[in-house]
This record gives structure tokens, sequence and C-alpha cells, in this order.
């Protein structure tokens, strides 16, 4: 098996990069007045239909780049897909294991306030049925640790990780053994895919800004980022490699057996062709 931790050093300091930079933003934060801008609202149009579906928009978008590359240049694409499912129902787990139960726990043992949908403390409100009770969108919370800042770190990191196998640039291609499309609309089709998850990246990294910079405190961006990267390096680099998920070539098998037959024959006539005396013997 391919050692990731060779193989993605960058991966490792892209993961320290944005825990720098959530510390560093929200450290600015605390001791410098922000002005508001549009981001500082959270109807903000990133925060009302792409963060609060995070997690489908990465789930969705990254399972078009991996489906779309795996059923074109694998011979194997069935358990390719199957590693591909895998990997996201177990960070999925870890997504609502943290968000929704540990956080939510946290949350309700730490001395809840209530507050409106701006994250305003409402006064003289001691109880969270008569919180709940109030008129428009109120919550009753306590220390609460920023799943946008988990959400969002895991899911950058999550996209560059599957983003490893740039398929329409290796010598894994295929004339349509199993593709769903024409190898010319291979070369559209996944650049553009692999592109949306660059903007998705992009969206989510704004959003991150905009998190460290108007809403939590210090310590909940910190944890929240903190606990997004150990989700991904815990899945990553530990989970999915014991399982045999991983993006990396699975049960150290030979890389050309996993490649459809007519790419493996055009590949032996390539050898050879560069290769005459051992085409001879």
């Amino acid at each position: 098996m391919l050692n990731a931790h060779k193989s993605w050093p960058w991966l490792y300091l892209e993961a320290v990069a944005l825990f720098v930079g959530v510390i560093i933003l929200s450290a600015f934060r605390e001791f410098f007045d922000i002005p508001e801008t549009y981001f500082s609202s959270k109807r903000n149009i990133l925060n009302q239909y792409f963060v609060k579906f995070g997690w489908a928009w990465t789930l969705a978008l990254s399972a078009l780049y991996v489906l779309t590359g795996t059923v074109n240049y694998y011979k194997q694409y069935k358990r390719k897909l199957f590693n591909a499912l895998a990997r996201s129902v177990i960070l999925t787990i870890f997504w609502f294991l943290f968000t929704i139960t540990l956080f939510g726990a946290v949350s309700r043992i730490t001395y809840p306030d209530c507050v409106n949908y701006d994250g305003k403390i409402i006064e003289n409100v001691t109880d969270e049925r008569s919180c709940m009770k109030l008129a428009g969108k109120h919550y009753w919370i306590g220390f609460d640790i920023s799943g946008h800042a988990f959400i969002l770190t895991l899911t950058i990191l999550m996209i560059s990780s599957e983003l490893q196998k740039q398929y329409w640039k290796t010598s894994e291609r295929s004339e349509g053994y199993v593709g769903l499309h024409s190898k010319a609309a291979m070369d559209i089709l996944l650049p553009f895919f692999y592109g949306l998850n660059l903007v998705l990246i992009f969206i989510w990294g704004i959003s991150l800004i905009a998190t460290c910079l108007y809403f939590h405190v210090f310590l909940s961006k910190m944890l929240g980022a903190g606990f997004g990267i150990f989700s991904w390096w815990i899945c990553y680099f530990k989970i999915f490699p014991f399982l045999s998920i991983s993006l990396s070539d699975e049960n150290g098998t030979n890389p050309d057996s996993n490649l459809n037959p007519l790419l493996a024959e055009k590949i032996t006539e390539a050898e050879s062709k560069s290769n005459p005396k051992k085409k001879l013997c």
C-alpha cells in the first residue's frame, strides 16, 4: 500500500495553515473592532445557501468527481466506488458525532443562555422553555464549540484529499471500457468537476474567514477547527488505510491490475515498441 504520509505531505501543511489561520484571525477579532460587513450577518448568501447545507454540497460535488473518474478509468470500479462510499459514510458519522452529539452536549451543560438568530443574548430568560416560546428563532445554548469552524475545516481537507487523484492527467486512460462518456467528454467533464470542487473549497475558505472574524469566541473556533482537523486526520491516515478503503492502491497490488483490459493492452504495446529486444524475447 502506498504510504499516505509520504504521498500527501502538502495536506499536512494545509491542515496546519488552516489551524494557524483560524487562531490568528480569531485572535485578531478579540483585540480589534472589526467593522460590520455583508458577511457579518448570518443571513448572507454563503451561510444561507451553502454552509447550512455544507455537508450535502461537499458529498455531492466530491461524489460527482470520484464517480465519473472511477467508472471511466478503472476495471475494478465497483470496488473503488464502494471504497469511496465507505469513506463518505465514515466521515458523515464523525460529522454527526461531533456536531450533533458532542457539541450539543457541551452546549447543554455549560450554563446556557437564550440567544436570538443573530447571536444576541436575551436577558431575563432563565430556562429553555421560556426561550423557545419567544417569537422568532431563539436558541438555548451554553459554551458553543463552533460547528462552522469544524465543518469548514473538515470539508476543505476532505475535498483536498479526494482531489489527490487527477484522473484525466494519469496514464490510466480508457477508450470507454465501462465509461459513461467518451474519452473526449471525459477530458472536459473531469476537469470541470475538479474545478467545481476547487470553487467549493474557495467558498468554504471565505466562510471560514467570516466565521473567525465575526462569530463565536476564540476558544470556540479553535476547538471547532481542531476537532475538524482531527476527524480528517484520523479518518484519512488511520481508519481508511486500516480498512483498506483509502485512496492508495489497495492491498499493495500492482496498479496495472486495476486498469481496464483495453488500456493494459495499449501499455504493453507501447512498452514493446520502446524496447524491441524485450518483444523478441
